[in-house]
């Protein structure tokens, strides 16, 4: 029940030679010009986590595995994302308004990006999950009826966040 609810979220994980001494390297591949799903995953396909060196913070250490990797990128998918922007809590834009903003163009483009956008387009590499999301989708009805009921209110309403200068109109 978050704003990611549904959406095909795809990372490219390596271990390098390193491994275990070294974190891997992961790429965000659910990719979008016009979106920034979270301010921890860059439209460039940047990870930024601690653990992984691409920010400050604790860091890798050898009893760090891909489950640590794992939950770190799925505890980012909250319900209030702008959150991890750093220095969320001192930002002029820490409002419930912006955030609830966000959080809006988020969950409109997990549908029209995560789903619609990575089933039509699904990254290389990642076509062998093709036949299991066109399944999910199809089982997801409910899913798809509670958006609209979200989303028809606030049809042809233009959502902007300063964050990140995300600006959508939204289409049902």
């Amino acid at each position: 029940d978050t704003p990611y609810e549904g959406g095909f979220y795809f990372f490219d994980i390596n271990f390098n030679n390193q491994y275990p001494m070294a974190p891997p390297k992961v790429d965000f591949c659910t990719l979008n010009s016009n979106v920034r799903f979270n301010p921890n995953l860059y439209k460039c396909g940047k990870v930024c986590l601690s653990i992984l060196g691409t920010w400050s913070g604790p860091g890798w250490t050898s009893v760090m595995n891909l489950i640590t990797v794992l939950i770190d990128l799925q505890s980012l998918m909250n319900d209030n994302p702008i959150q991890n922007e750093p220095g969320y809590e001192k930002r002029h834009w820490k409002t419930d308004e912006h955030s609830a903003s966000y959080r809006t163009l988020v969950a409109y483009h997990n549908l029209t990006v995560a789903q619609f956008q990575m089933m039509d387009k699904t990254p290389p590499g990642f076509e062998c999950f093709k036949e299991i999301m066109e399944r999910r989708f199809l089982k997801n009805t409910d899913f798809y009826e509670k958006w609209r009921s979200f989303m028809m209110p606030i049809e042809g309403t233009q959502f902007v966040s300063r964050y990140a200068g995300m600006r959508t109109i939204i289409h049902t």
